[in-house]
């Protein structure tokens, strides 16, 4: 098992997504250390989007992050 999963992300980290999308972190929440908000920069074939955008991850519970890129 990936160690990744027992630490929690900062600012500024970069991170796959399990939807295959790469972002960086914008808000880590204290409780929350795994639930971010991501701002997705790159789509699962991974080109970089012209509109990147946030996701909440305390609110969308089906993505997660696999891993630190």
């Amino acid at each position: 098992m990936d160690t990744f999963f027992y630490h929690s992300v900062n600012v500024a980290t970069t991170v796959k997504l399990n939807t295959g999308e790469v972002g960086v972190v914008s808000q880590v929440f204290p409780g929350f250390p795994l639930r971010p908000i991501v701002r997705v920069i790159k789509n699962p074939a991974g080109e970089e989007l012209k509109s990147p955008y946030e996701i909440d991850l305390r609110k969308e519970m089906n993505i997660t992050i696999v891993k630190a890129v």
